[in-house]
């Protein structure tokens, strides 16, 4: 089935549960998966990537047209009937291991530590370029009539802005590690995604930006700042979405990291999931959302430092599975957030 181009704008406008016209792509990207929806599905090989601002966990509607999802870790490609039941499921990393906390230890009560703990913390840099850096792993999936075809492509992105707005943003990719035969030869029908992992760059406008001005260093000033974008009659997800955003974003100092915990300790539900040993290898304390957001039930993870107060990972472990090929509960996505910081460049 073809789709017109009006057809395709109307999905992709509902997909993204903000709604508020901003932009989730570039125009070059938008134009890219426009042309391979309209082409039978198949992904356009080596993609300048854009981060995506929503996981759009939409079960029902990843099946009705080649949309791409953003989601999870992991090195192969999946490609199975719909909706017969036959599919082939995409590989996906094991979920973080947590030390169970004590049973009184509160979510807010954790939080308010390390954010105490964090304002306490020296001034650090505030002028210069913003250089930002972080890794992640997404599943794109596309749809050709009943087929569906799954990937996953590591990616890391840098990102230099000076005070004016405009910089430069570095993107490379990881070339898929492919196990047998069978998933080198998915591999060249979808174009060899990955092959060429000489790093991109793009040039970086003032406008627009995820969020506008300087994050305040006040938990209520922060939290309405954060409504950028990002409605709250969307739920409490979308104030954790909110918060990873930001951190993509914006570099933060020690004020606005604990005005930053602040305003998570307030999301209704959270949970203290217990300390962790994240995917590069750093320790921190994991807070965790089961809810909604984006169209089915999930578990989304923060993971902070409790030293410094620093966002460290971000993390979706899908509960249900709708028309996704991925088993549950498995991990969906995954970010790590490397380097935020002021320098000279």
């Amino acid at each position: 089935m073809k789709y017109t181009d009006d057809e395709i704008q109307r999905v992709l406008r509902t997909l993204d549960p903000a709604g508020d016209g901003r932009p989730l792509a570039t125009a070059q990207r938008v134009a890219r998966d426009r042309a391979a929806i309209m082409s039978g599905g198949r992904p356009v090989p080596h993609r300048n990537p854009v981060r995506q601002r929503r996981l759009v966990l939409a079960g029902a509607g990843v099946t009705a047209v080649g949309v791409v999802a953003a989601v999870v870790a992991g090195s192969l490609f999946v490609e199975s009937a719909v909706p017969d039941g036959s599919a082939a499921f995409a590989a996906t990393p094991d979920p973080l291991v947590y030390t169970a906390p004590a049973s009184n230890a509160s979510a807010a009560g954790q939080l308010e530590q390390i954010a105490a703990r964090t304002e306490r913390l020296p001034a650090e840099r505030t002028t210069g370029f913003e250089h930002i850096k972080m890794s992640a792993w997404y599943l794109d999936i596309a749809v050709a009539g009943n087929q569906v075809s799954s990937l996953v492509v590591p990616m890391w992105t840098e990102t230099w802005r000076a005070p004016d707005g405009t910089g430069t943003m570095t993107t490379g990719f990881s070339k898929p590690k492919l196990r047998t035969p069978e998933e080198h030869a998915k591999w060249e029908r979808l174009d060899r995604p990955g092959e060429n992992s000489t790093p991109t760059t793009e040039a970086l406008q003032p406008t627009p930006r995820v969020f506008n001005g300087p994050a305040p260093a006040d938990r209520d000033a922060l939290a309405r700042y954060l409504t950028q974008g990002h409605p709250p009659e969307n739920g409490p997800g979308e104030t954790v979405v909110a918060i990873a955003d930001l951190v993509c974003d914006r570099v933060l100092g020690p004020a606005q990291r604990a005005a930053l915990l602040r305003v998570l300790a307030t999301v209704p539900g959270l949970t203290y999931a217990g300390e962790t040993t994240d995917r590069a290898g750093r320790k921190g304390a994991a807070f965790t959302l089961r809810n909604r957001h984006g169209g089915l039930l999930n578990d989304h993870t923060l993971v902070v430092d409790p030293a410094s107060g620093r966002l460290l990972d971000s993390e979706v472990l899908l509960l249900e599975q709708g028309k996704l090929d991925v088993r549950v509960p498995g991990i969906v996505r995954y970010e790590l957030y490397l380097t935020s910081e002021f320098t000279d460049r």
